[in-house]
């Protein structure tokens, strides 16, 4: 399976929005190429969880700054991040039923480097460049690994 990495053309231009992206590549990565064999089930049930936990704070950071600033779109920018959240919680469910899978693995590699790359390159760079327009490209919060 490819590694997961952010690149270039994913990047938003919003330090913020894209220093949360690399690390949600990077921990996508860590569950999809875990230490060893043995910890791969245990790690990607363990990650989806904390994957999970760290896209709704990110989304609700991202939502919040549209709010904040007023940008358009706001609507159809949380369409999106409903829909993500609805894949990785079919995937979530999947998995505690049938285990760490190839199938399983590979939902998520897809839902990372196609459904959320797309995403990344229209919406979220949308919203960069909203924030920037308005001044505001600090209006993002901070969201942390520790989530």
């Amino acid at each position: 399976m490819l590694r997961l990495e952010l690149t270039d053309d994913l990047l938003t231009g919003n330090a913020e929005i894209d220093r949360q992206h690399r690390d949600l590549y990077a921990w996508g990565d860590r569950i999809l190429s875990p230490d060893s064999a043995a910890d791969e089930a245990r790690a990607f049930r363990h990650g989806l969880r904390f994957l999970a936990g760290y896209v709704r704070e990110h989304f609700a950071a991202e939502e919040a700054a549209m709010r904040a600033v007023m940008l358009p779109g706001l609507e159809q920018h949380q369409a999106q991040h409903r829909r993500f959240r609805a894949e990785l919680e079919q995937l979530r469910v999947q998995v505690r039923k049938d285990g760490s899978t190839r199938a399983s693995q590979l939902r998520l590699h897809f839902l990372l480097s196609d459904w959320f790359a797309q995403h990344l390159r229209y919406w979220d760079r949308k919203l960069a460049d909203g924030l920037q327009a308005e001044g505001r490209a600090d209006a993002v919060g901070r969201v942390s690994m520790g989530v």
